[in-house]
């Protein structure tokens, strides 16, 4: 029996990308969403630069996952999305996760080279007193 992960990938592999959201999205609506499932439907959403989309989906597995390397993963993932659009604060925080984490090298060398990218990032306006 062919899983939904499979029958999604088959649809993306023939270039029925809406087609295999659909079905991703469908299980994650019913509770049925696993990690593999919210993986493959981040990398999809990511590709269609859906990043709104794909955040809410690292959210979610990161919120669900508990093993150290896959909240790194996750953690990771959604921290990048956040500097890509310039969201600093969000960014930040979840690299500096990754790096309390400890979980795997390689995800603290990638967060590391992100959070340089971060602090080039304007900071916000304070606001002004007595306005």
């Amino acid at each position: 029996m062919t899983t939904t992960v499979e029958q999604a990938l088959a649809h993306a592999r023939r270039g029925e990308v809406d087609e295999a959201l659909a079905i991703l999205r469908r299980e994650e609506r019913e509770g049925r969403a696993d990690e593999r499932l919210l993986t493959l439907l981040f990398a999809l959403l990511s590709a269609r630069e859906r990043n709104g989309e794909a955040l809410e989906v690292a959210g979610v597995a990161l919120a669900r996952v508990t093993a150290p390397v896959a909240r790194s993963t996750w953690a990771l993932r959604r921290g990048l999305l956040h500097l890509a659009a310039k969201a600093r604060a969000e960014a930040l925080a979840d690299l500096q996760l990754v790096l309390t984490l400890r979980a795997n090298e390689g995800h603290q060398e990638q967060a590391r080279k992100a959070l340089s990218l971060v602090a080039a990032l304007p900071k916000p306006a304070r606001p002004r007193r007595g306005s």
